[in-house]
């Protein structure tokens, strides 16, 4: 059964970011709006990790049928 490490997601980020340089495409993300409150890097981080769960969920369920 999967257990959720929240050391798992900050091992993950320091994988992608060192091999994929996740965090100079995070930063070179932008946008005109001058005081935004929800920045894009946010906004992406957001759908990024959704999708990753997401993902995780649907290969669970197909391991599982």
């Amino acid at each position: 059964m999967y257990k959720f490490l929240p050391k798992r997601l900050s091992n993950f980020f320091r994988y992608v970011n060192k091999v994929y340089g996740f965090s100079k495409i995070l930063n070179s993300m932008k946008d005109k709006r001058p005081d935004a409150e929800l920045t894009p890097q946010n906004i992406f981080l957001s759908a990024f990790i959704c999708c990753l769960l997401r993902f995780g969920v649907r290969s669970k369920k197909q391991k599982t049928e």
